[in-house]
């Protein structure tokens, strides 16, 4: 490991290094050969902005199997195509693209295009290969000349969303359509790194930590931010708001002053309003009713012509089913659909995209009422999406490396009166999270039930399994399972849909119910940087051990043996890749090499270890520590 921050030229060697490429989907490589940018050998000639680490250390993620499969149809690997405000400094839209003024090696290149500007290395959108893995520590081996926010030697963990950097679906990412940690060296910008607000989203962190404690910051954030959420309660001041009116309302206008004095208010009056009316009879009562808003309104009888994912707001007067259908894709990023049902009732199952949810944070709110404001002052979670006192919460899913840390962070959140249930299709899985937990739900008091799937039994995901509660974590990648808790979730239920259930993935859901019970389904993805400082915060005092997620580690060329068991499910925790370790072609399980609990080694702990004075060190039950860590990478390096 570069503890000492030497610089960049004395790391290269010879100019080359090891990284896992991804080159289309289900197409991963492991690559010996590659240059940083040919000409990138020394910090005199690194492009002005350019930020160069050294990679200590990757996690792997469900995420990233994600992305190998979809590859470029992956929401975060498509380009940026614009900026969240379009006030932010244009330099960061010109990083964003990736266009320096520099030579990049490889086939294909034509240094002169552009006026001799050509494409960054490190943003690789789309159909360009790309190097995955976002759970990353990295130290800095070399710097630009305009660089100031950081400095050789520094001790950085990686903030992996850039979410002002919007793609067309979701927003960039490191990892994605920017280059990855699953490398020994990383080219990225300080215009990207650092917000033009000052916000690092490469954050220091102690030399004392295991490298692998401070790369496992960045799943345990995800999962902060899941709980921590921060809903709106109101439509968007200034933004675009679309409203479908029924066939059949005009006969009954008490919803109009509603709607007018809860999305039309002074204060927060859009911008642009447009209507779509499912009959001409209600145009004339609706223009006389908006008369002075200070939006400007128009109307519109072909809502299939509206542009996709333009409206931070959409109203639904009554039940109009086609039109709901529609407004899954006319939603932007971050918006909400209120369905203001005025009494009435959808005649069957209506078409939701749960990847939106997700990915794009679209909401679904409603009231059987006449007023809009119903739905807000109900359904949305008053403080933000963490569980509530009382609540009796299901984790579907909940005993893989993700769904682990759910569970932890569930018995610590202080909250009382609750009750957990884990269910999830590997009975090897829960037979390896009960002793992690037990103890802990025990001094806590938390009632903590295991729910496996056997071949002689039902889906644990039927609805016998997903009854009786009011908290929903779903970490399965099933978008009807949704759909099946809806139907049965107690009134005031909140599901957490976790799991990165692909955008497009369109499921029936009974709206009617829904909205009856005021069920709330809202989904996260990604963290933000003060998640990640809540985080290392809780691992700098003690609070948390992230190292109590790691169940294997290995080196580069382990990846593809640690991407096969996460896809079937066999592993237990984390799985932790240290690009610098060359010499380990198979990953070290640390659960076969564990202590018990007494600390005492069973005769088989270190006798059959690829790496004995490695296991040596391992802590009761296998836990991997910075002991461990450094006796690893002396042996493995």
């Amino acid at each position: 490991m570069n503890s000492t921050g030497e610089g960049l030229g004395s790391v290269l060697n010879d100019g080359m290094y090891w990284c896992m490429e991804l080159r289309g989907p289900n197409e991963l490589v492991l690559r010996k050969d590659k240059k940083l940018l040919g000409k990138y050998t020394n910090t005199s000639t690194l492009p002005p902005h350019g930020v160069v680490a050294r990679v200590e250390c990757c996690g792997l993620c469900a995420s990233d199997l994600k992305l190998i499969r979809a590859f470029d149809k992956h929401p975060r690997k498509a380009p940026v195509s614009r900026l969240l405000a379009p006030s932010l400094p244009s330099g960061r839209v010109a990083a964003a693209l990736g266009w320096v003024q520099a030579e990049r090696e490889g086939p294909g290149e034509d240094p002169g295009a552009r006026g001799g500007a050509v494409r960054c290395g490190s943003y690789v959108p789309a159909m360009e290969p790309g190097v995955p893995g976002h759970e990353a520590v990295v130290r800095i081996v070399g710097v630009g000349s305009a660089v100031t926010g950081y400095r050789v030697g520094e001790r950085l963990l990686v903030e992996t969303d850039y979410r002002d950097l919007l793609t067309e679906t979701s927003n960039a990412a490191f990892g994605y359509n920017f280059e990855g940690a699953l490398q020994e060296f990383i080219l990225m910008d300080d215009r990207i790194v650092i917000h033009p607000s000052g916000e690092k989203f490469l954050i220091p962190a102690a030399d004392h930590l295991s490298a692998s404690s401070v790369a496992l910051v960045e799943p345990w954030a995800c999962v902060e931010n899941s709980f921590s959420s921060l809903e709106r309660a109101g439509p968007v001041k200034d933004g675009s708001l679309l409203i479908a009116v029924e066939c059949g309302m005009a006969a009954s206008i008490e919803w109009l002053p509603n709607l007018r004095n809860f999305y039309f208010r002074p204060e927060i009056c859009p911008s642009q309003a447009t209507i779509y009316l499912e009959e001409e009879a209600t145009r004339e009562i609706i223009h006389s009713a908006l008369v002075g808003v200070g939006s400007a309104i128009t109307f519109t009888s072909s809502p299939e012509l509206l542009t996709p994912q333009s409206f931070d707001d959409i109203v639904c007067v009554g039940t109009p089913s086609k039109f709901v259908t529609l407004a899954s894709s006319l939603l932007a990023p971050g918006g909400i659909c209120n369905i203001v049902q005025c009494g009435r009732k959808f005649p069957g199952l209506i078409p939701i995209d749960i990847g939106r949810i997700h990915y794009a944070a679209t909401r679904w709110i409603g009231t059987t009422t006449s007023n809009p404001a119903d739905s807000f002052q109900r359904m949305i979670p008053s403080a933000n999406t963490d569980i509530r006192d009382g609540d009796r919460v299901n984790i579907v899913g909940g005993a893989g490396p993700m769904g682990q840390m759910h569970v932890q962070r569930c018995l610590c959140s202080g909250r009382r009166n609750i009750s957990i249930s884990v269910v999830d299709a590997a009975q090897s899985r829960l037979d390896s999270l009960a002793p992690k937990v037990c103890d802990l739900a025990t001094n806590k008091g938390i009632p903590v039930s295991f729910t496996a799937k056997k071949e002689s039994s039902v889906d644990p995901t039927d609805t016998a399994t997903l009854s009786g509660f009011t908290y929903y974590i779903v970490m399965v990648v099933d978008p009807t399972l949704v759909s099946k808790i809806v139907d049965v979730s107690d009134a005031n239920s909140i599901i957490n849909v976790f799991a990165g259930i692909p955008v497009g993935s369109a499921t029936p859901l009974d709206l009617n119910a829904l909205i009856a019970k005021g069920t709330f389904i809202f989904g996260t993805s990604g963290s933000v940087a003060q998640d990640m400082h809540t985080i290392l915060g809780k691992l700098n005092s003690g609070v948390l051990d992230t190292d109590a997620s790691v169940c294997a580690v290995g080196g580069l060329a382990c990846v593809q043996e640690g991407l096969s068991a996460m896809s079937q499910q066999r592993l237990t925790g984390k799985v932790v890749i240290y690009p610098q370790a060359k010499s380990c072609t198979t990953l070290l399980h640390l659960n076969s090499h564990s202590h018990n609990s007494s600390g005492n080694s069973p005769s088989s702990s270190t006798s059959c270890c690829p790496w004995p004075t490695v296991c040596a060190l391992l802590g009761p039950r296998g836990l991997w520590n910075a002991r461990a860590e450094a006796e690893f990478l002396k042996v493995a390096t």
